[in-house]
């Protein structure tokens, strides 16, 4: 089973103009954390989870189209394809 937008964390980039979608069991406090289409945390820190204003803005924010592709496109598992 694919996760959908829902399950997954939408983050953004402090410079970012678009949300990325984190995966299930991903921490956006993890410096190795990567989204759907392949944004690590590193070097900086993904926001969108700490403060009631982050998770507000990463909501407002247009979803990165490739993050979307990605949760059209199951892997072999039956997962999410990275």
């Amino acid at each position: 089973m694919s996760a959908t937008a829902e399950q997954c964390t939408r983050v953004y980039m402090l410079t970012g103009r678009v949300a990325h979608l984190l995966p299930p069991g991903e921490s956006a406090s993890n410096s190795a954390a990567t989204t759907l289409c392949g944004v690590t945390n590193w070097p900086g820190h993904f926001r969108g989870t700490a403060l009631q204003g982050e998770r507000e803005q990463a909501a407002d924010m247009p979803l990165c189209i490739t993050c979307q592709r990605q949760l059209a496109v199951p892997s072999r598992e039956g997962g999410i394809s990275s």
